[in-house]
């Protein structure tokens, strides 16, 4: 409607100037075959307007104003039905792939449109990591321990508490309660985010085994079919730290997600413990992509202890794990994350450390990459102990 109520009106404008240019230059003697005198007419006609002229002179004023009207009219429509348009867009992507994702996209084109390449590569490379700062702290790796003690106390309430009720304890529910798996989680406060903590035992595999199972990255990328790639993009030999580069594949039409965490560990014959810890952390030879999104919030930490011995079969262990997914998944993911998702986990992280153990009697040297040299013991490989431990 807009569109004609223009048209039309440029229509009148046209058909009223036509009317009085032919009007005031019928008026003059002179043949209208020469241009020159009729334009001098017209010109002379508009200098010294009469009555008639100030009429066609109000309407054309008028008609202009019109004109001028339908035509903003017509641009705010245009831009409202955009805004509205991108506002949906936004709107989309947010809840597909997050906050952070998208400002994380609008950010990267803003950067790629630079014409100074020097400035896109100085703002990505902003970011200095330093272990001293970034890397996991001899207090955090230590504190790791500590989870034992506490999955203690969360045995003891879910024994005390009556089968017809859900275990809580400081914030911890029982979601999965097996002979040898034991699930709790925690709500952390933020769109339905949980922190878990798993306790097992398994009897049919050594503590060693296991604990190399997760260190071997080249071995991880084989068994879990979900790791799209895995590698290592820094070490520190001191600290026996390493920054590690993962990309993980979730449901279509979900973009995967990277981490970039720096992970530590150790082995510990005093208190015959193995303990790994893991956080997020930005690494400037890691920047984010823009086929990926980054997960910012990340954190694992896991304890083995053995029954006898690294090398026997037979172990407890504890993993307390969080991590933001960048998106907003209904509360009943959450339920199957952790009733089915954590449990098939486990499962298949069974099955792949009885394919190392099996290997590791055949001779195979796990790739552990961190720097620290591995000792023969009895016949298998088995990282060396930390000599603060």
């Amino acid at each position: 409607m807009a569109n004609e109520g223009l048209c039309s009106a440029l229509r009148v404008i046209w058909l009223r100037f036509r009317t009085l240019s032919n009007r005031l230059v019928s008026q003059s003697p002179v043949s209208v075959t020469n241009p020159v005198v009729c334009r001098e007419r017209l010109r002379f006609a508009l200098r010294t307007p009469g009555r008639r002229f100030k009429v066609y002179a109000e309407n054309i004023s008028e008609n202009v104003q019109n004109v001028y009207c339908l035509f903003t009219k017509q641009c705010n429509v245009i831009v409202g039905l955009r805004i509205w348009r991108a506002f949906q867009i936004v709107a989309l992507y947010r809840q597909l792939y997050g906050e952070r994702r998208l400002l994380q996209t609008i950010g990267s084109n803003v950067l790629r449109n630079c014409k100074s390449r020097s400035l896109y590569m100085l703002l990505s490379a902003a970011g200095i990591f330093h272990w001293e700062r970034d890397g996991v702290s001899d207090r955090e790796i230590e504190s790791v321990s500590d989870e034992m003690v506490e999955i203690g106390k969360l045995i003891d309430n879910a024994s005390m508490t009556g089968s017809q009720e859900t275990p809580v304890h400081d914030g911890w529910e029982v979601v999965i309660k097996r002979s040898q798996l034991i699930v709790w989680r925690r709500h952390m406060g933020q769109h339905n985010l949980y922190e878990y903590k798993v306790y097992g035992t398994f009897n049919d595999i050594s503590a060693t085994a296991f604990y190399t199972t997760q260190l071997d990255l080249d071995f991880w990328s084989g068994w879990d079919r979900q790791t799209m790639a895995i590698h290592i993009i820094d070490q520190d030999q001191t600290s026996n730290s390493s920054v590690i580069h993962w990309v993980y594949k979730y449901p279509y039409p979900m973009y995967p997600r990277d981490y970039v965490f720096v992970r530590r560990h150790k082995v510990c014959q005093k208190s015959k413990k193995m303990v790994i810890y893991a956080k997020a952390v930005d690494h400037p030879r890691c920047p984010e992509l823009g086929s990926y999104v980054r997960i910012q919030q990340y954190q694992s930490k896991m304890v083995i202890e053995p029954h006898t011995t690294f090398d026997e079969n037979g172990f407890d262990y504890c993993l307390t794990y969080f991590d933001d997914p960048q998106t907003h998944f209904p509360s009943l993911c959450y339920n199957w994350l952790a009733s089915t998702g954590v449990p098939d986990f486990v499962e298949r992280l069974h099955c792949a450390t009885v394919e190392m153990q099996r290997r590791m009697q055949r001779g195979y040297h796990p790739n552990v990459q961190t720097g620290s040299r591995s000792e023969q013991h009895n016949g298998s490989i088995r990282p060396a102990v930390e000599n603060y431990c």
